[in-house]
């Protein structure tokens, strides 16, 4: 009775994070919205702002209780409760902040999403995902095989390349460039799946901070690769929260989350079976259960990406902080700014011209 009530509350944390990603998204995106209604000279910088807060606290915790909640209750029910993040995104994203729901893209791109969840459920019988088989020491050998050196390596270099094109190479291109150009449309689409990167990477040193601590307890202080393990993922988590929130500064929340959420579940499940072998039982039919489900998630992205832009409506947060949006730009603020103080790259949303 004991085990059946423990594994019930690692259900229950497990919802109830991933309840709180979307809350935290929605508070951290109004935030901005607040933010940019102002006139330029009372604009104060996000950290300022108690919903800015309360939006990183939400996610911080939520992080928490979803990685209890996954040791308790296992790496299935991690996986649905993953994907009701798309449901809480919605009702957010509709009810608190007014943004519409694109009945032709969203819920066809979400059916698909979903569908590539339930596919991969299907094969997680076959993860070997046994925590209490693993010492340090095979935490430490697997983390220096090859394919597994290849794989954290390489996507950290695409994310350290991600983070230059998008936060460097602005700074030395002209405005007439093309690629400024092509940056400034589509910068809504790589920040959040350049965090969805950030998000696996830092799950996966956590992952393996976890397996050294099962394994060493309090004398892991003293274990030089936890540390290296721990500052890493530290390092990482912060630089997730950057992107997080800059991407929030200029996206939707409905735009913002399904690629996030897709980026970081492939990824997830390709740490657990490059570097920690959990595929070391597949055979060739799980293996193409997980490319289909991993192709069926990308399918569902770029339905979303479709989608039309965004019509306003008045949204339970908006209305009660006053944020007047504009329809014709896309469900931005509006607000009377001259058009040459505006930034493509600044850290708030670029703001826009209007009537006050």
């Amino acid at each position: 009775m004991s085990d059946l009530l423990t594994w019930c509350l690692g259900v229950f944390l497990v919802f109830v994070a991933n309840a709180g990603f979307p809350f935290s998204y929605t508070c951290t995106r109004l935030a901005y919205l607040v933010n940019d209604q102002l006139p330029l000279q009372q604009r104060q910088p996000p950290w300022r702002r108690p919903l800015w807060w309360l939006g990183i606290v939400v996610g911080c915790v939520g992080g928490l209780l979803n990685g209890i909640g996954t040791a308790i209750a296992g790496l299935a029910v991690a996986a649905i409760g993953s994907s009701t993040k798309l449901l809480w995104n919605a009702v957010y994203g509709r009810h608190l902040l007014g943004e519409s729901f694109d009945m032709s893209k969203d819920t066809v791109g979400g059916g698909c999403i979903l569908l590539g969840v339930f596919l991969q459920l299907l094969i997680l019988g076959k993860v070997n995902s046994d925590n209490d088989d693993w010492d340090s020491g095979e935490v430490v050998d697997a983390f220096g095989e090859w394919y597994a050196v290849l794989w954290y390596t390489s996507c950290g270099a695409v994310y350290i390349g991600l983070l230059a094109i998008l936060v460097v190479a602005p700074v030395y291109l002209s405005e007439e460039s093309h690629l400024k150009g092509w940056l400034v449309a589509h910068r809504q689409y790589v920040w959040p799946f350049a965090q969805g990167i950030a998000s696996f990477l830092t799950s996966l040193l956590s992952n393996a901070c976890y397996r050294v601590m099962m394994d060493k307890y309090f004398s892991s202080l003293g274990y030089g690769p936890f540390w290296l393990f721990l500052l890493s993922g530290a390092s990482l988590a912060l630089s997730d929260l950057f992107c997080s929130t800059t991407s929030l500064s200029h996206n939707h929340v409905l735009l913002h989350a399904p690629i996030q959420m897709v980026t970081y579940y492939v990824g997830e499940m390709l740490n657990g079976g490059i570097v920690f072998h959990e595929f070391s039982d597949f055979h060739v039919t799980e293996y193409v259960v997980f490319i289909a489900a991993a192709c069926m998630m990308a399918t569902g992205v770029v339905f979303i990406l479709q989608r039309k832009s965004t019509t306003v409506h008045d949204g339970i947060l908006t209305k009660y902080y006053n944020v007047v949006l504009d329809n014709d730009n896309n469900g931005q603020p509006l607000v009377d700014v001259p058009s040459e103080q505006s930034s493509a790259y600044s850290t708030f949303p670029t703001p826009l011209k209007g009537n006050p």
